[in-house]
């Protein structure tokens, strides 16, 4: 074995300390590659300093070296980029974390193993058909893996055989398919991982957009979870719903929609139907958990003055009138699904989690538009 390799194995296999790391970066001094040995110092002493949950984007430094070496150091993957399948975050001089199509990995694992030897965290996308061929190609340091998908029984059964699968701490998977209790069971049963703590069931299906089916839908993921559990005598089997979360509204979330506050720090969202700069704004109002517990309709007939522009108003007009009347400063905003129709009988307008992706959708006339 190379001295190389021998840095990138211990490296494998205890991602979470650095000496080894600035050892190799010695070692890279030492045989003529500076800059990677450069950019893996770069990584570790942000990371130590801090810095790194605050700031996802990566300083001037470091994407210059990146940019320049990525395909030598992180392999021909690299090359793929995200439009391609394969989104990768670079940690402490390696990639620690990545979203890839299943079909890459089953195509590729031997340069995502060869080149991604921290690689702790994955994401696969796409996993129906090709559960085998994973199983064989997983990097084996990784800890985290999410399914994004609705596995087959046959997938489940040989990704939970996986030898390349020892330190799994957490899986998760999508549930909503006719094939969930055989999914169920398979992971279940697997004793090949004497690590994993967390099995997590995503249900996608569910929330508002559910409508009377919710209750269903709830007590049979959690159904489900009890069926892991109870097949694998351990309580670590639990349920997310993505629909309920909170979700992020921007100041112009669209279809004349603005996030903000008002006085008191309460969140709002404002609605404004405006023609000429005369209508109405629809104010919603929110607790502090992010749940809509009322509103108000403010006429603004007469009060903008200012050239309208494709909304109907302008936009910066309209929060001085706002912010004069009740307060509101436009900023995000964080709230659970809702219908307006709770607070407004009869408006159409509804923001909720979408099924089919677990992406925010804004509903508003009938029509949906994500965002």
């Amino acid at each position: 074995m190379s001295d190389r390799a021998a840095f990138l194995r211990a490296i494998a296999a205890d991602p979470a300390d650095d000496t080894v790391r600035l050892a190799f970066a010695d070692w890279l001094d030492e045989h003529d590659e500076p800059d990677r040995a450069e950019f893996i110092r770069l990584q570790i002493n942000r990371a130590r300093s801090g810095q790194e949950p605050k700031n996802p984007d990566l300083p001037p430094r470091e994407q210059a070296l990146l940019s320049e070496h990525k395909t030598k150091w992180f392999g021909p993957l690299a090359n793929f980029e995200r439009h391609e399948g394969f989104e990768y975050a670079a940690r402490r001089g390696f990639v620690e974390s990545a979203t890839i199509y299943g079909r890459l990995v089953a195509e590729h694992g031997a340069v995502l193993r060869d080149h991604c030897p921290a690689l702790t965290e994955l994401d696969v996308i796409g996993v129906r058909g090709f559960g085998e061929r994973l199983a064989n190609e997983f990097p084996s340091g990784i800890r985290t893996l999410r399914l994004e998908d609705w596995p087959f029984p046959d997938d489940t059964k040989a990704i939970m055989g996986s030898p390349n699968l020892a330190h799994l701490e957490s899986l998760s998977f999508w549930i909503g398919s006719t094939n969930d209790e055989a999914v169920c069971r398979a992971i279940g049963a697997a004793r090949a991982f004497p690590a994993l703590k967390r099995v997590e069931l995503v249900q996608l299906n569910g929330g508002i957009d559910a409508d009377e089916e919710a209750p269903a839908l709830d007590a049979r993921a959690d159904q489900l979870a009890a069926l892991v559990n109870t097949t694998r005598r351990s309580t670590v089997a639990t349920v997310t719903r993505p629909c309920s979360e909170l979700l992020p509204l921007a100041p112009y979330v669209g279809w004349n929609l603005h996030g903000g506050s008002v006085l008191g720090g309460r969140q709002a969202l404002i609605h404004a139907r405006i023609e000429n700069n005369a209508g109405e704004c629809l104010v919603y109002y929110f607790d502090a958990a992010g749940n809509l517990v009322g509103g108000e309709a403010i006429g603004v007939t007469g009060a903008l003055r200012q050239r309208v522009d494709y909304r109907g108003y302008n936009e910066e007009e309209l929060y001085a009138f706002l912010g004069e009347r009740i307060g509101f400063k436009p900023e995000t905003i964080r709230v659970h699904e809702f219908s307006a129709d709770q607070v407004f009988p009869g408006n159409w307008t509804r923001i909720y989690k979408y099924d089919g992706n677990a992406l925010e959708f804004i509903e508003s006339g009938g029509e949906a538009s994500p965002f």
